[in-house]
């Protein structure tokens, strides 16, 4: 049996806010279900459920609403189109994330570095922060703060 939702008890369902749904349906993420001729409430079906898990699942996979617009695109082009497309995009999200994690074990070994050489000063006190901006300023000297 479908089951026919307010847009509260969807967002609950869903793990989402109304505010989000609304924003989904004005991006055309999510159908907007039809008004009644009465002019009752809209009521979601169990598709819009299923919609609004996979954007949250999808979003925590690195994947942006854009990703995710694009991927919903594809559901109607067949279960071997929609999984490729699933493939590419995800593909693509590793590489960034690859990258990202070879800068930050970059920017580690900076800073561990750095805090060696702050553990190591001298016993002139010289902060070697101040010591490396004065050797990289032109010969200027920088006063601490």
């Amino acid at each position: 049996m479908i089951q026919r939702r307010t847009i509260g008890r969807l967002a609950r369902e869903a793990g989402v806010g109304v505010e989000t749904i609304r924003f989904y349906e004005r991006r055309g993420v999510l159908p907007r279900p039809v008004r009644p001729a009465d002019g009752g409430y809209r009521h979601y079906d169990d598709e819009a459920v299923r919609i609004l898990r996979y954007v949250r699942l999808a979003q925590g996979l690195g994947f942006t609403l854009k990703d995710v617009e694009q991927l919903l695109g594809h559901l109607g082009d067949g279960p071997g189109a929609f999984c490729g497309a699933v493939r590419e995009i995800a593909e693509a999200k590793l590489a960034i994330v690859h990258a990202e994690l070879a800068a930050l074990a970059e920017q580690q070994t900076r800073l561990e570095t750095f805090l060696a050489g702050c553990r190591a000063r001298s016993a002139t006190g010289t902060c070697p922060v101040l010591a490396d901006l004065s050797s990289h300023s032109g010969g200027a000297h920088v006063a601490p703060a």
